[in-house]
């Protein structure tokens, strides 16, 4: 699942920063060992 946005949160050397979305595995999904599926019409 999505877990966040970073706008401008990585710094490039001679250039504009990058923003980068971060990911990760749910508890539930490793411990039981299933896949919860990710929303494909999120826009967030």
């Amino acid at each position: 699942m999505k877990e966040a946005h970073y706008r401008d949160g990585w710094p490039v050397v001679g250039g504009e920063p990058r923003a980068s979305v971060g990911y990760a595995v749910l508890r539930r999904d490793h411990e039981s060992g299933t896949t919860t599926p990710v929303p494909t019409d999120d826009e967030a």
